[in-house]
């Protein structure tokens, strides 16, 4: 895996960001605060060199380590998962995924905000 985003389960109702760098070690990307289930919610995760940071709604609610000057794991092979960690049951997120995108570079908070407000009334949120 190379980029995951996977929720935590066990009664936690969050979500965490990560990627694997070149050693194959995970590099955590910040957690969300804690979501309440039956809403929809507009989660984020960027990335750089320097750090990252995850979104909900627009908002920042977490941050962690920047991609390590290993860089990441580049494997053409990888398969995107979205939503779990096929690797164990209970980071499985019980819900739906209505839009997924990616992008080549980290998006800027404005940016963030700017997607979010875009789409914010397509999902009432």
């Amino acid at each position: 895996t190379t980029w995951l985003m996977h929720g935590n389960g066990g009664g936690a109702q969050t979500v965490t960001f990560y990627v694997t760098d070149a050693n194959g070690n995970l590099v955590t990307g910040g957690t969300t605060s804690v979501l309440t289930t039956g809403n929809w919610y507009n989660i984020v995760g960027t990335m750089n060199s320097i750090n990252s940071v995850m979104y909900v709604n627009g908002v920042q609610t977490g941050t962690g380590a920047g991609v390590p000057p290993i860089g990441i794991v580049n494997n053409p092979n990888s398969t995107l998962f979205a939503g779990g960690d096929l690797r164990f049951d209970f980071r499985r997120m019980n819900g739906n995924i209505a839009a997924l995108k990616l992008y080549a570079q980290a998006l800027l908070p404005e940016q963030v905000a700017q997607n979010f407000g875009a789409l914010r009334g397509r999902f009432g949120i």
